[in-house]
């Protein structure tokens, strides 16, 4: 398993500039202008970046409340064009710190899965599926962790 922040084929994008900064667009808002918005609206994205990295994040928080949700407690692997992202990969890793996130390189994980069930012998042995994974750091942990607080209150708010 390597162990990675930079995802082969983004050649070094870890999309955690564009992170910060939709973060930090967030906070810099005065407590005036957000009285006068609905619970869950925030301001307009600045560029198509930071409009592309807060659909990534809020993809995150909502496998983050599914995850929740079910209890999940171990290793989190994720597949598919999630697993090429590296926003939402860095946000759920900040999100879920308790629980490793690793990046599978099957791009059809689901059809994988389903297969080993299949071949699974009458002595309920699975077969081995090789796996290569890549563990994720989380990007601006703290920062993630208070978007989401305030987050979760809003979406509470609004019902």
């Amino acid at each position: 398993m390597r162990r990675s922040r930079e995802l082969p084929g983004f050649d070094g994008y870890t999309g955690a500039r564009e992170l910060r900064a939709a973060l930090l667009h967030r906070q810099r808002r005065s407590p005036a202008r957000h009285r006068q918005q609905r619970p869950g609206q925030g301001p307009r994205p600045s560029n198509e970046e930071e409009r592309a990295t807060l659909a990534a994040l809020y993809c995150a928080l909502m496998v983050d409340r599914s995850l929740c949700a079910v209890k999940s407690k171990g290793d989190i692997i994720v597949d598919g064009p999630f697993a090429k992202n590296p926003v939402f990969l860095s946000s759920l890793a900040g999100l879920r710190p308790q629980q490793n996130v690793l990046a599978s390189q099957l791009r059809d994980g689901t059809t994988q899965g389903a297969m080993v069930l299949a071949l699974m012998g009458e002595d309920d042995k699975l077969p081995e599926l090789a796996l290569s994974l890549d563990r994720i750091a989380p990007e601006a942990p703290a920062m993630i962790a208070d978007y989401a607080e305030k987050w979760r209150r809003l979406a509470e708010q609004a019902g």
